[in-house]
C-alpha cells in the first residue's frame, strides 16, 4: 500500500504485481486527474503493462470512466468504502477476476446527458443536459434513470430539449460525436 502516485509508479516498476488497485476514494478533482495519468502511465510502462489493474471507484462518473476507459483500465470496482472485506474481494478478482466490472460495460450503464460541474476543489454538481442543463440531478433520479441500463426510458433522455446557447455553442447530441 503506497501513499501517492509517484511511490506506486516505483513499485511497481521495481517489482512484479499480480494486482495494482488504485483508490478513487476520498480524492480532490485534481488529485483524481493525477490518478488517471498514473493508471495511464502504469498501462505504458514496460514494467508495469502487464500487471492486472483495477480502480476502486465510488460510484459512476462517466468523465472519470471514460478517462480510465482511455488510460487503458479494463475493470473498475464500485465500493461504497474502503472497508476491511476489501482484500477479500482484490484476492477474488486475482483469482477469478470476479467482482470487477469492466469499464465500458460500467459506462454503458450511465446516460450521456449528464453533466458534471465543479463546485468545490472535492465536489461536484451534475445536471441534466436534455432538460437545459438545469435540472439538477440527484440521487433520486440517478438511480431510477440516470446511471441504469434504463436509463433510455427518462422522459428527458427521449425528448430532449437543449439549453439555447450564443451562435457557435449550441449543445450537441453526444450520440452524433
Amino acid at each position: 500500500m503506497v501513499t501517492s502516485p509517484i511511490a506506486c509508479l516505483n513499485e511497481l516498476t521495481h517489482q512484479p504485481f499480480d494486482l495494482a488497485a488504485v483508490a478513487f476514494h476520498a480524492t480532490s478533482l485534481k488529485e483524481r486527474k493525477a490518478l488517471v495519468e498514473l493508471c495511464l502511465v502504469v498501462r505504458k510502462n514496460p514494467h508495469s503493462a502487464n500487471t492486472l489493474l483495477t480502480c476502486l471507484v465510488a460510484g459512476k462518473h462517466r468523465v472519470l470512466l471514460e478517462s480510465l476507459q482511455d488510460a487503458g483500465v479494463a475493470h473498475v470496482m464500485l465500493l461504497e468504502s474502503l472497508d476491511d472485506s476489501l482484500a477479500g474481494r482484490l484476492q477474488c478478482f486475482v483469482e477469478n477476476r470476479t467482482g470487477a466490472f469492466a469499464t465500458d460495460n460500467v459506462l454503458a450503464e450511465i446516460c450521456p446527458y449528464i453533466h458534471y460541474v465543479p463546485i468545490s476543489r472535492r465536489r461536484e454538481i451534475l445536471y441534466c443536459r436534455a432538460y437545459r442543463d438545469r435540472l439538477v440531478l440527484g440521487p433520486h433520479l440517478l438511480n431510477l434513470y440516470c446511471e441504469t441500463r434504463t436509463f433510455s426510458d427518462c422522459p428527458y433522455y427521449r425528448q430532449p430539449k437543449f439549453a439555447k446557447r450564443p451562435r457557435g455553442q449550441q449543445t450537441r447530441n453526444p450520440w452524433n460525436t
